[in-house]
């Protein structure tokens, strides 16, 4: 249903949409509102122009086919039978299941007779040699996209302040970035129906041709980036990170067709605060993870994961995703962080910058949590005077063997802080780890459960022993273990 309303809703009558209605599921026959008929009157409904046809018959299938479409998109619902021309399969128990080698001969004899029925009987059978091989898709090039200057881009945007106060949410500075780099007619966009708080409406605002809708469908938004990205585009479908959850499914279909899609979740972590937790992503970082070490037939990583701590890596690392050809991943925040980053600062694939580099521990953060440590980190020198080394670990997979080096310069503690359930960056640093001849200690502290509804993202992480005081006293605990 998703896919049918935006077929109509886009008015894409160019679309066919055909149902192979045989009556049957896998396993038994489908409901009476999956009949053919039914189907028929849920489509008209919908908006479709509905042309139902015997399923069998070539002339219905190319009239039908080859039809003109009017103001409405044509639908073709197709009665078929399971196993048409051969008894044996037309059973609900046949599904999946090879003709054992009793049947073969029955089934073929039959198959002669519905030949003849047809009058194609005399018809010799293609030389296979002579069967065209069809032509390859085209390759549309990638790479060399500019999302220019940031201080022009956030001006752009309306977002002078933000340069002033240098504070600004990751995903505004993403949602300036996507205007900015919408110059190039391979970006689209696409976003579920939340654009006024992914900031994906920023580049709706400057290329409304280029922005589609695809409204409370994350599955179909999905899908529909998919097709755009085999049209030669570069799609970022952007939603909240929760509710990227619903199109898992697609995402990972998508991945097997090594798909150049951009996915971006909104609103990730838990530092939203008032919004709750059904509005929360948190275990995102763990499936995306997983297919970071998961590889295409090139080698490269099946999709890989983004997650900036402020609006300059945000804004360069949204270019970046928009250069790689192959699915990205972006998780951005909602409330406000100061600038950590120059403007001219350059990001790799690597995952991570040292911030600050020290000799006593070493505090690896992603994200929101990123400027969390950073509070963490001064209380630390302040209160007990020692000296912190600080990672910003931005990006999935992880190149951990120099991160694994500065542990082991600062008395082998690592300590990792994150917004998401477990199996995120803390899960990548101590499995690296564990392989290494580094004698390194990895410790992660993570969302353990779903926090309830707070006034501020300082009273969540206080909910989840995640403020800057909760990783100073962890932080003491590793530095006391190691002395």
């Amino acid at each position: 249903s998703e896919a049918l309303d935006f077929i109509v809703d886009h008015k894409l009558t160019a679309v066919r949409a055909i149902f192979n209605c045989n009556g049957q599921g896998q396993s038994d026959y489908v409901s009476p509102q999956q009949q053919a008929d039914a189907l028929a009157r849920k489509l008209e409904a919908f908006g479709f122009d509905v042309r139902t046809i015997n399923g069998h018959d070539w002339h219905d299938i190319f009239e039908a086919t080859a039809a003109e479409p009017g103001s409405r998109p044509i639908a073709i619902v197709a009665k078929t039978v399971k196993g048409w021309g051969v008894a044996e399969l037309q059973k609900t128990t046949s599904h999946g299941k090879a003709l054992g080698q009793d049947d073969l001969a029955s089934a073929l004899g039959e198959l002669d007779v519905k030949a003849e029925e047809l009058g194609v009987a005399d018809l010799a059978d293609e030389d296979i040699d002579e069967l065209k091989e069809p032509l390859p898709a085209t390759q549309h090039s990638v790479g060399d996209i500019s999302a220019g200057s940031f201080a022009e881009a956030l001006r752009a945007a309306g977002l002078d302040k933000a340069l002033e106060k240098k504070k600004l949410s990751t995903r505004q500075a993403w949602g300036a970035a996507m205007a900015a780099m919408g110059a190039d007619s391979r970006i689209v966009s696409l976003d579920a129906d939340v654009k006024g708080s992914t900031f994906a409406n920023m580049f709706e605002e400057v290329y409304p041709e280029r922005f589609f809708e695809a409204k409370i469908a994350e599955q179909n938004m999905i899908s529909a980036a998919v097709g755009l990205a085999s049209g030669g585009k570069i799609p970022f479908a952007s939603s909240f990170a929760k509710f990227i959850v619903r199109a898992y499914d697609q995402i990972e279909m998508a991945s097997i067709t090594n798909s150049n899609v951009k996915i971006v979740g909104s609103h990730a972590g838990i530092s939203l605060a008032a919004d709750g937790p059904s509005q929360m992503g948190l275990p995102d970082v763990a499936f995306f993870r997983s297919f970071a070490h998961a590889t295409r037939a090139d080698g490269q990583p099946a999709i890989r994961l983004f997650q900036p701590s402020d609006a300059i890596s945000t804004f360069k690392l949204t270019e970046l995703m928009a250069n790689i050809d192959g699915m990205c991943y972006m998780r951005t925040h909602r409330p406000n962080v100061p600038f950590i980053y120059k403007e001219n600062e350059e990001f790799s694939l690597d995952g991570y910058k040292l911030l600050v580099d020290g000799e006593d521990l070493l505090i690896v953060a992603s994200g929101y949590m990123v400027s969390v440590a950073r509070q963490a980190a001064k209380m630390i020198e302040d209160q007990a005077g020692l000296s912190v080394s600080l990672i910003d670990a931005y990006a999935l997979p992880l190149a951990t063997d120099e991160i694994l080096r500065i542990g082991d310069d600062n008395r082998g503690q690592i300590l990792v802080i994150e917004d998401n359930f477990t199996g995120g960056f803390g899960d990548e640093i101590a499995a690296a780890a564990a392989k290494s001849d580094f004698g390194v200690m990895v410790e992660t502290m993570c969302v353990t459960q779903p926090p309830k509804s707070t006034r501020s993202p300082e009273e969540t992480l206080k909910m989840a022993g995640l403020t800057a005081r909760d990783i100073a006293k962890t932080a003491q605990k590793l530095f006391d273990r190691s002395v």
